[in-house]
């Protein structure tokens, strides 16, 4: 305990003895009266002498304790916390500490949480004492540091940026204990400005920070609440697509999730898409494809379906947007970018007659309807194995070979150069890849995953495809469907057991049994896919399995995956998160010297001022640029060259989807999780005074000790009144 005014309570402890002075100066004598009855009044005597001396005590006690109590209370006393040896106006060193997420713009009453965070602190910058050291940290990833005085500590507040990626308020603690510990300051103070979005304290690291708070006892943590506790908001978080990349003419299916917290609505969501024509000098031209509106119910969550068809070759971009404005207006329109190509041309080597042997997977690929109607994602050319020596493989983007001998030499050579340069390839073996030892040449061991060994048998027809996982692209379609994919109903009755590169292979999947199925190898810049299993044996010649035959849409998607897994769809992303690593395809002959990066307007800036465009520099011999700069959440253009020559190429950033997330950590979590400091949640100037005070003079007992004194004085009254009125009444034993 500590006192504002210690002399007082000195001189109240001294005090205490003017009342035992006077009671022993002052207490009255006992008459002795002679009475011949008297042994009645002896049988009492004894009692009333004890009754009276409590009585005596007990008034002797009370005005002791009144007058000290009087001097306690001029000595101010209070309960500082441990550690604390200084005054309350000594200077401190002070971090003030801010959510910088995008959720602090939420609006209401025409002021955003960060603008009501930023007042708050401007205030507070007024109250620290002179000689203070102040911070002004933020959770995205700059540097902590301490500002050169206050003015400079009022300018970083009042241009505090908003990280569309920040990281979590846990980190940014830690962050800032580490620049507190650098002060020479006695006292160190924090004060964390934040909406109590739970999404900001992810729960992993509330232990850490916990542990921290606990073993400081020489610095103090406030929480100042600015967050708006019943949120009332729609948002869409970024969208899901089907396929970032889509071949002859398929639609793309674009699921966008939609949050509503608070009250029910009904809400209208538009999709906005901008051709590649359309982009030409950074033209804003999007058009309205489609529109939904659905009605919202309280505190849920639905998923908005849209389907866009009828895409020319090229990159589109687009956005989905809420109509209206919400609180919270950068959860009102999200971003997505899809290139749309023409059928992908790919060579299918096949045994004689190779129309006949390579139909399942020609049809799978290409159906003739799709084909008729120009919307087949594939261009699939079909020649016999004889034929694919002489073939020039450079027109292709994948080669897929059904069934095949063992590959002379030179073919091994080619092929190899072909997947090298960024082709595919797929092989399914089958009966005539005997003798399994041909295919350990050299050429074939760079080239394949696997090599043949024996063939094994499964007439029972109880061995058939089981991947253990779907994480692979080539699975990835299975994922929802994972435990309902009749794999069973298309059982496998031979296959070639192999044994695969250790350091290179990678088993894709596996049959019922636990041997390999599907194995891949990454060669160059292309990749190699083989399938222990084949999928061109005719009905009279004894099938090694029934993959392809019957309702057979598993293999129709897995086929389809391989297509597109073989073209290098799979290498495409074009939808990103802030600050993550762009890696942009450049030609590949003649790189243009110079890119211009066309990069969004900044959403937050008061105008959408029109930028420069960023010049690029490519890497000639690796042949990838590096986009820096995706810090803002939009559509970017990678353009360079003119006319025929010109390079076009696009991606679009969105918000991470927690970062729509509004809702709170109820307070008592918040005690729960830091005990006493949990409980320094501040919602106003008032209520942030009151706790500071507490946390630099400790908690103030006066308010206690004058209840304490009232009750003294009262009891004081009382009982003298009492022991004087007996007195006067009765005789003096």
């Amino acid at each position: 305990m500590a006192f504002v005014t210690p002399l007082f309570l000195w001189i109240g402890t001294a005090l205490i003895g003017i009342p035992l002075v006077l009671h022993l100066v002052m207490r009255q004598r006992s008459q002795r009266i002679s009475f011949p009855a008297i042994r009645f009044v002896q049988q009492r005597i004894h009692v009333v002498r004890q009754r009276l001396r409590l009585r005596h005590w007990l008034l002797l006690f009370l005005r002791m304790a009144v007058l000290f109590l009087l001097g306690l209370l001029l000595a101010r006393p209070s309960v500082r916390p441990e550690g604390f040896q200084s005054g309350g106006e000594s200077p401190v060193a002070a971090a003030l500490v801010f959510d910088a997420s995008p959720r602090m713009t939420y609006r209401q009453r025409n002021q955003t949480r960060l603008d009501q965070a930023r007042d708050i602190a401007d205030w507070l910058l007024t109250q620290l004492p002179p000689g203070s050291e102040i911070a002004v940290v933020d959770s995205g990833t700059g540097p902590a540091a301490f500002a050169v005085d206050r003015a400079a500590a009022r300018s970083q507040i009042a241009r505090l940026p908003i990280a569309f990626r920040p990281a979590s308020l846990p980190e940014a603690i830690r962050k800032t204990h580490e620049l507190l510990k650098t002060s020479s300051l006695e006292r160190r103070e924090m004060y964390v400005f934040t909406d109590l979005a739970a999404t900001a304290w992810p729960e992993n690291q509330i232990p850490q920070i916990k542990q921290l708070i606990e073993k400081e006892y020489n610095s103090s943590i406030y929480f100042v609440d600015v967050g708006v506790p019943q949120a009332e908001d729609t948002a869409i978080s970024a969208p899901r697509l089907n396929q970032e990349v889509v071949s002859g003419g398929s639609p793309v299916e674009l699921d966008v999730p939609c949050r509503r917290f608070g009250s029910a609505v009904s809400q209208t969501v538009s999709v906005f898409l901008q051709s590649a024509e359309s982009s030409e000098a950074g033209a804003e031209r999007y058009a309205k494809r489609s529109q939904r509106t659905v009605d919202l119910k309280s505190n849920s969550s639905v998923t908005i379906s849209f389907s866009l068809g009828n895409l020319s070759p090229g990159i589109h971009q687009g956005f989905v947007e809420l109509e209206g404005q919400t609180p919270l207006a950068v959860t009102d329109r999200v971003f997505f970018t899809l290139e749309a190509r023409g059928a992908v041309p790919v060579l299918i080597s096949a045994p004689a007659p190779a129309e006949r042997h390579g139909l399942y997977l020609s049809q799978s690929l290409a159906p003739d309807a799709f084909r008729r109607a120009g919307t087949a994602a594939f261009d699939c050319r079909v020649v016999a194995h004889d034929e694919l020596e002489g073939m020039d493989l450079s027109k292709y983007a994948a080669v897929i070979l059904l069934d095949p001998p063992p590959l002379a030499e030179s073919l091994g050579n080619k092929l190899e150069d072909a997947v090298r340069s960024g082709k595919g390839l797929a092989i399914f073996w089958g009966r005539r890849a005997v003798p399994a030892e041909a295919w350990d040449t050299p050429s074939l061991r760079r080239l394949l995953p696997a090599r043949p060994v024996i063939q094994s048998r499964a007439p029972d027809g109880d061995v058939y495809l089981a991947p253990h996982a779907y994480t692979h692209y080539l699975l990835s379609p299975f994922r929802p469907l994972a435990g309902s994919v009749p794999w069973d109903l298309f059982p496998v009755y031979r296959y070639w057991l192999v044994e695969t590169d250790p350091q290179a292979a990678y088993i894709v999947a596996e049959y019922s049994d636990g041997r390999a199925a599907i194995v891949e190898k990454t060669l160059g810049r292309g990749r190699v896919v083989l399938v222990t299993t084949p999928v061109s044996d005719l009905p009279e010649e004894s099938p090694w399995n029934l993959l392809p035959v019957g309702q057979a849409w598993p293999f129709v998607i897995l086929a389809n995956q391989l297509g597109l897994y073989l073209t290098g769809a799979a290498d495409v992303r074009l939808n990103y998160l802030p600050n993550e690593v762009v890696d942009a395809p450049v030609p590949g002959r003649d790189i243009p010297a110079i890119f211009l990066l066309d990069r969004p307007p900044d959403i937050l800036a008061p105008t959408n001022a029109t930028e420069p465009p960023v010049r690029l520099q490519a890497d000639p011999a690796g042949g990838h640029l590096i986009v820096p700069s995706t810090d803002r959440i939009g559509n970017y253009r990678l353009r360079a060259g003119m006319g025929n020559g010109a390079f076009e190429w696009g991606f679009s950033v969105n918000l991470p989807p927690e970062q729509a997330d509004l809702t709170r950590v109820p307070a008592d979590r918040f005690h729960e999780w830091f005990g006493m400091a949990g409980k320094r949640i501040a919602r106003t100037r008032e209520q942030l005074t009151r706790e500071v005070s507490v946390g630099r003079s400790g908690l103030d007992l006066v308010p206690y000790f004058a209840l304490l004194l009232v009750i003294v004085l009262g009891a004081e009254q009382v009982l003298a009144n009492r022991f004087y009125r007996e007195q006067s009444r009765g005789v003096s034993l």
